[in-house]
């Protein structure tokens, strides 16, 4: 559980450049988790746009903590 809560905090921490590195025309827009599904290494994450921007506000994003 504790890993998981850490993984939540670096995702919520850090949602807005990970999508930036998605949606490179849209830097910085701000984002909302709505929810994690954690799998062994990989986070599920549910995210929407806070002010609308794209056609489609509602995005699930896959986030890997393994180590290579």
């Amino acid at each position: 559980m504790v890993l998981q809560a850490k993984r939540e905090l670096f995702i919520n921490d850090n949602i807005a450049q990970l999508e930036d590195e998605g949606f490179s025309d849209n830097k910085r827009v701000p984002w909302n988790t709505l929810s994690f599904e954690h799998r062994e290494h990989v986070v599920h994450v549910e995210a929407e746009l806070i002010s609308v921007i794209l056609a489609c506000p509602c995005f699930k994003i896959v986030v890997s903590f393994q180590m290579v």
